[in-house]
């Protein structure tokens, strides 16, 4: 088997996606390896193009918060600055924290049934009423949300810019290994 790019050379390795044949040069070029197995010329070029896809939609998604987040954050200093209620701001700035902090309270699987089982016991032995108790661990979640995505909102911007400052560098470096594809 000879290489692709180079049919007058023979073969030293296969392209690990498509098994192409690929010469020592081509072996030594290629941007990018699975399991220390070299990817060919073509096979380069759209992997790099669908990682560029994906993070140029990671890059969209991650403005949107950053947007939403440090909105929460401008309001919710200007009510307090202004002169409002500091609790209603408080809450205000935890908007912007709120979805990372509601998953950080939610139940994990093992959670939701043991709850189940502890509801279904207390109605049992006549202890107390099962949706009670799911309406009160609701509320304290709520609570806890509030309070952790108020202190999370400020922490969750600063993440996110700096997420967004890397995806932004790997989209530039994606767009300048295609820029090369050119040249060679």
């Amino acid at each position: 088997m000879n290489c692709i790019k180079h049919p007058e050379v023979v073969a030293v390795s296969k392209c690990v996606e498509c098994g192409a044949g690929l010469c020592s040069e081509c072996v030594k070029v290629s941007e990018y390896r699975r399991d220390n197995k070299p990817f060919c010329r073509d096979c380069n070029f759209n992997l790099i193009n669908e990682l560029l896809r994906d993070d140029t939609k990671a890059k969209k998604w991650l403005l949107a918060k950053l947007i939403a987040n440090a909105l929460f954050i401008v309001l919710g200093t200007i009510v307090l600055l202004g002169g409002g209620d500091p609790i209603f701001a408080v809450v205000v700035i935890a908007l912007g924290g709120i979805p990372t902090a509601w998953k950080l309270f939610s139940p994990s699987k093992e959670e939701k049934w043991e709850n189940k089982i502890d509801d279904a016991v207390a109605e049992y032995k006549g202890t107390g009423s099962g949706f009670f108790n799911s309406i009160i661990r609701f509320f304290i979640r709520v609570l806890f949300t509030v309070v952790v995505g108020a202190i999370a909102a400020p922490i969750l911007l600063i993440v996110n810019i700096v997420k967004f400052v890397k995806c932004n560098n790997r989209i530039k470096g994606y767009e300048d290994e295609l820029a090369n594809f050119a040249d060679i």
